[in-house]
């Protein structure tokens, strides 16, 4: 089981639009889709997601995902880059409880935590697709089949982090990028000679995360509370030369203030990072009364900020931009914990951006990819489901003049074509793609170089055409052409509506 995290894990296909939060932290609307379960399954939870919108996670045999049933992980595979339509793949019998594991990367491995025949505890497994992010593929253990290990981290090179008996830290290198073999540098956690070697205590760790500069994040117990660390040990260039060195934990690897016998203040994890090196997980706070709590954390490179006032929750995922997702009890819910996301330092709780009318429950946030898109796990009539979040297209309509000019008739194709110009009039940049909508056709025209129909945006089925993936800067113009069908040649009216940005129209 997750060292850090434990108790429940997080279909038919749904999308739902959620309400616009008052946070400023979530403006925008998102659609919140339930990805469903494996057949057989009752319940299931999402753990992680990769920059296409791919999730893995976990589904179960008990509704409610408790130390009970049987347990397979999943794999989710959107039909387009971070659609909120998708289908399940099954990737096999995973370790009951072990929900900081199941992660994804670019490239659509897996990592998991499986049983094996005479090992008592978890075998580290790695699922490779046939082909990069395909649907179909096979796990193989990449630890060894002789003693327990468990794997938390992975990242787009193909590098895995985890723990092995006896409680060692560990890095996986494969030979290739995004390989199926490789070797074990277990030199991580300090032994007798480490920087604060104690009998007793500091001789376990664990590795929780990679970014693909070789950054590793975790805990080291250090006589006898587990203090969060950062690794650098740089890239890896392939073919790797076996066992890649990773090098052992040294004293400035220990994030927080200097380390003191039996003083909790500074104890926790980091169980995510970044690209740049920045973290988030749990970490001990104390305040002007030197009472403590164990606070959702986030590390910017050079100071801890404490997510939330409630003790005993943890911070799960971090993205690009530093967006942090995790769990924390709920400041308008009694003894309630839930989702929360914590950008620019506005923490909003997930659940305030869900009309209460359509009975979700958000639990846990586990993870947030670059497009802002969340997965986690929650109660959904219930049962436990897993959630993916993408966020909607920003209505840019008051910032955006639309200019219409003269219709033209092609007798050859039997269509009428109409130029529209897009002016930004506002001060501040229109992130693309910019979408010019078309609403209240009469009956029987058609704008046949639709780019799609609105499916988040209500009213639903309206037609919409883009006017191209670039952001429309200050003061400037595009001008995109409309070809309208119109057999019956009725007047031709319509009004217009403008979205930007690459969330679902």
């Amino acid at each position: 089981m997750n060292h850090l995290l434990a108790g429940t894990m997080g279909c038919s296909l749904r999308a739902l639009i959620l309400a616009a939060a008052a946070s400023p932290a979530a403006a925008a609307p998102y659609v919140i889709t339930d990805l469903g379960t494996l057949p057989g399954f009752a319940a299931s939870a999402g753990y992680s997601i990769n920059n296409f919108g791919q999730v893995s996670g976990s589904a179960a045999t008990d509704p409610k995902i408790v130390l009970t049933g049987t347990v397979h992980g999943f794999l989710w595979t959107p039909v387009a880059v971070n659609s909120s339509i998708g289908s399940m793949t099954d990737l096999g019998a995973a370790e009951v409880g072990s929900s900081g594991a199941m992660k994804i990367n670019e490239y659509g491995q897996v990592i998991l935590n499986g049983s094996w025949p005479g090992v008592s505890g978890s075998v580290a497994f790695l699922w490779t697709p046939t082909a990069a992010r395909g649907s179909t593929g096979s796990a193989l253990p990449i630890v060894s089949t002789s003693f327990p290990s468990s794997v938390f981290g992975i990242n787009n090179l193909g590098q895995v982090v985890g723990r092995m008996y006896p409680g060692t830290a560990f890095a996986w290198t494969p030979d290739a990028r995004n390989g199926t073999t490789g070797a074990t540098n277990h030199t991580l956690t300090q032994g007798a000679n480490g920087p604060y070697y104690a009998p007793g205590y500091n001789n376990f760790g664990y590795a929780d995360a990679i970014n693909d500069s070789g950054q590793v994040t975790g805990s080291v117990v250090l006589d006898p509370y587990g203090r969060p660390f950062i690794h650098n040990n740089g890239p890896v260039s392939f073919p790797a030369q076996n066992p890649y060195d990773f090098g052992t934990l040294a004293a400035g690897d220990v994030l927080g203030p200097p380390f003191e016998h039996n003083n909790q203040e500074g104890a926790g994890a980091m169980v995510a990072i970044n690209a740049v090196g920045h973290a988030a997980g749990n970490r001990v706070f104390a305040n002007a009364q030197g009472q403590i709590a164990l606070l959702p954390a986030y590390w910017d490179g050079s100071q801890f900020h404490g997510i939330g006032v409630a003790s005993g929750y943890s911070a799960l995922g971090i993205n690009k931009q530093d967006d942090v997702v995790g769990y924390t009890l709920l400041a308008n819910a009694n003894g309630q914990s839930g989702a929360f996301l914590y950008r620019k330092g506005v923490l909003t709780e997930l659940r305030d951006l869900v009309d209460p009318a359509l009975g979700w429950r958000l639990e846990r946030a586990w993870a947030i990819d670059d497009a802002g898109q969340i997965v986690g796990e929650g109660v959904l009539g219930g049962v436990t489901r897993a959630f993916l979040m993408t966020p909607g297209a920003a209505d840019v309509s008051a910032q955006v003049m639309v200019t219409r000019h003269g219709l033209r008739y092609s007798g050859n194709l039997k269509a009428f074509f109409q130029d529209v110009t897009l002016t930004n009039t506002g001060a501040a940049t229109v992130t693309g793609p910019v979408s010019l909508v078309l609403a209240g056709l009469p009956a029987g025209v058609t704008l046949v170089n639709a780019t799609g129909t609105t499916l988040v945006e209500t009213p639903a089925g309206r037609p919409f055409i883009n006017a191209g993936a670039a952001s429309l800067a200050a003061g400037s113009q595009v001008t995109i052409t409309l070809r309208l069908g119109d057999p019956a040649d009725v007047p031709i009216r319509y009004s217009t509506q403008v979205l930007a940005g690459t969330g679902p129209r």
